[in-house]
């Protein structure tokens, strides 16, 4: 068993002793990089991502975990200074290519989601192409995501502590904050966090932008984060995401 999972950090030996092993499955995450308000790093996603991929890869055994894909599609994140951004095409292109250099490497099955949102649709309109480019001998489990999912199944965790949806938020408030409070404490700024918008979000998000709903970029209430609520947030979603590979595979089993 290889002491460690992140493909990144291995050596190439290391990966081929850990195919030859059975080791063939690869777990990929899409994050962004882009403005997560005052208090959070642009890189917010695609840590999160990488931190999710890691337990997902644990939870499935024998599995190891790419780089988590960056940049990402956020364009309706551009008026905030730092933020990129890849068009659909770039970024579906670059999700192939990792997903053809693992499958040349011997893995055989790649597990791919995103933790960002701008990606879930890309995401799923990729899947079918990409499952008919890698062929029979690969399988490609791309495991869509929505907003409506991440509102009422991952926010579940923080029920027993009494927080509204609004003030858990979806970009850069509660919720995100703990989990990176959870993972990389040291990179929130603790003396800046910072509420936002607490309403609805409707439809026009994406084209609109984020900037015409919030001046500091937070959807949601930062100031009560805790890593406790992060490590529970993180856990339903590594969760989450087994359950749906594991069905997935019961039903390739299917006749």
């Amino acid at each position: 068993m290889p002491q460690n999972i992140l493909l990144e950090e291995m050596t190439w030996p290391e990966i081929e002793q850990a195919l030859s092993e059975g080791w063939t499955t690869c777990v990929i995450a899409a994050g962004s990089v882009e403005q997560h308000g005052p208090h959070l790093p642009l890189i917010t996603d695609t840590l999160l991502g990488q931190a999710v991929a890691l337990r997902l890869a644990r939870k499935l055994g024998r599995s190891l975990a790419a780089p988590a894909i960056r940049p990402g599609i956020s364009e309706h994140h551009m008026a905030f200074p730092g933020s990129l951004t890849l068009d659909a095409k770039l970024f579906s292109d670059l999700v192939q290519a990792y997903c053809l250099s693992l499958a040349r490497h011997g893995f055989t099955e790649l597990v791919v989601f995103s933790s960002h949102g701008g990606n879930f649709g890309a995401l799923a309109d990729l899947a079918p192409g990409l499952a008919r480019t890698l062929g029979e001998k690969v399988r490609t489990r791309v495991v869509g995501l929505d907003h409506s999912t991440l509102a009422d199944r991952f926010m579940a965790p923080l029920t027993p502590f009494d927080i509204e949806p609004g003030a858990a938020g979806s970009h850069a408030g509660l919720s995100e904050t703990s989990q990176v409070l959870a993972v990389r404490p040291e990179l929130v700024r603790a003396d800046r966090l910072a509420a936002g918008y607490t309403g609805e979000v409707g439809p026009d998000l994406i084209p609109r932008g984020l900037k015409a709903y919030t001046e500091n970029g937070v959807l949601g209430d930062a100031r009560r984060a805790r890593a406790e609520y992060g490590e529970a947030l993180l856990e339903a979603w590594a969760d989450w995401l087994r359950e749906e590979v594991q069905a997935s595979r019961q039903a390739d089993l299917t006749p």
